[in-house]
């Protein structure tokens, strides 16, 4: 769905009550099954791991409210959301 969602509307969430962009994205076999959906797991080195409930979404490229789109880990780098639950 978030290729369907690209270049427009674009599909989002909630990071710390900002707009939070996903530009691209794909399914993960990591293991899921400890976590609710739309937590942050694991920051690795190329993407971010969000529990979608069912299985993990490997976040690759994002953008938070008022920044550039920039890579996954890049964005990682400067904002602190290991364990965080998006759509809050």
């Amino acid at each position: 769905q978030i290729k369907a969602f690209n270049p427009w509307p674009v599909s989002y969430s909630f990071l710390k009550g900002k707009h939070f962009r996903v530009w691209d994205a794909e399914l993960s076999n990591h293991d899921h099954l400890r976590h609710p959906p739309g937590k942050i797991v694991e920051i690795r080195d190329k993407d971010i791991l969000v529990s979608t409930g069912e299985q993990m979404l490997a976040l690759t490229q994002v953008q938070l409210e008022g920044r550039k789109k920039t890579a996954a880990t890049e964005f990682a780098r400067g904002v602190d959301c290991q364990g965080i639950t998006l759509g809050c």
